[in-house]
């Protein structure tokens, strides 16, 4: 995933995807899913299950909604009266409220994770693309995060298009086989080094692999709204400490 892909993708807000699960299948949910698309618009039914497909399908939805009574471990249960009463309408708003508050957070707990103040470099007098792969390939290689082929594998993905957006880069890996664990190292140059069209001062080298999808987008996510962000002060001016402290806030 480029995070320019992802980019493109931001201009809309992200629907609460929920399964909804019967006893008999689609018909009793006919009249519950209209009165549902009139009142939260922002959630999206993506399929209807009854019981007997539970335990035969896996549940990556954000919600489970359901007019039976069970739970459903790992997963938010809300259940409801066939008519969606007050009570479910407050339920739903209430679990709504604080999914795009968590979605709003700058910093995801999948992002902040892989963030280490053993790979935080600052003030690199770095000239080049090659040297700044070089440079903080070599660490990651030293301390049995990546494989040999990892820095040649993240120069080959560079010549399929430059990782840069505005003065970020997020080089990464062609092939994730030469990821050994999970981590993004974090370099500021010490002056600004051309990177494709742009002018880049910060730097993620993405170390990443056995993520899912989803893990992945709140990854990308995160640096997305970092690179969008108008305060840069800290990345620019901080110590290692102070910038772990900034990228590890999950509460911002």
């Amino acid at each position: 995933m480029h995070i320019q892909v992802l980019k493109e993708h931001e201009s809309s807000q992200t629907p609460v995807l929920a399964v909804l699960i019967s006893a008999s299948g689609q018909g009793v949910f006919q009249f519950l899913m209209a009165r549902l698309r009139k009142i939260f618009p922002n959630i999206l039914i993506s399929r209807i299950l009854t019981v007997q497909e539970i335990s035969q399908t896996e549940i990556t939805e954000d919600l489970v909604l359901t007019t039976l009574d069970f739970n459903l471990p790992g997963h938010p249960v809300i259940k409801l009266s066939p008519i969606l009463s007050a009570e479910d309408i407050e339920n739903i708003s209430s679990f709504q409220a604080n999914f795009f508050q968590k979605k709003a957070q700058i910093f995801s707990e999948e992002f902040s994770e892989l963030i280490s103040e053993d790979f935080i470099f600052l003030d690199e007098k770095i000239n080049t693309i090659g040297q700044a792969i070089l440079f903080m390939g070599e660490k990651l290689i030293e301390r049995g995060y990546a494989e040999e082929g990892f820095i040649e594998s993240c120069l080959e993905r560079e010549k399929l298009s430059f990782t840069s957006l505005e003065s970020f880069a997020t080089p990464h890996p062609l092939d994730v086989s030469e990821v050994k664990k999970p981590i993004i190292a974090f370099m500021r140059v010490k002056e600004e080094l051309t990177w494709g069209k742009e002018k880049v001062r910060y730097v993620f080298l993405m170390c990443i692999k056995d993520r899912s999808i989803k893990e992945l987008e709140q990854i990308y996510g995160t640096l997305l709204k970092i690179i969008d962000s108008s305060e840069h002060s800290i990345l620019l001016k901080g110590s290692e400490k102070e910038i772990l402290e900034f990228l590890t806030d999950t509460q911002s």
